[in-house]
């Protein structure tokens, strides 16, 4: 847990420059509720950075979406594979439609070309 805005507002620059620690750090503050530094508690957030920072290959994100939102990943296959899977979460083909697995996926997929 952050323990004041600096290291938040640091982890939050972080992330969005692609480090998937901070990805991993601001998700778990946004599923628990930071009152130290008001990081009011925003569970579709934390969805995302987890599936963000796991695209980015931190380990221990897939620990968490497993056991937080029961969502099990499959990281087998190509760019042209993830592509297609994003595609079909985003338009909701065969599966919920979900933006942030969608993201996830296309994520994968650009780190592989």
């Amino acid at each position: 847990m952050f323990k004041g805005m600096k290291e938040y507002l640091t982890a939050g620059v972080g992330a969005n420059l692609g480090s998937s620690e901070r990805m991993f750090a601001l998700a778990c503050n946004l599923h628990f509720l930071n009152s130290t530094v008001s990081i009011p508690n925003d569970e579709g957030k934390a969805r995302a950075w987890l599936l963000q920072s796991s695209a980015y290959g931190f380990s221990l994100s897939d620990k968490y979406l497993r056991s937080w939102y029961s969502l099990s990943i499959d990281k087998s296959g190509t760019a042209d594979d993830w592509v297609e899977k994003g595609s079909d979460y985003e338009h909701g083909r065969s599966v919920a439609k979900d933006i942030a697995v969608a993201a996830y996926y296309y994520a994968c997929a650009a780190r592989a070309k």
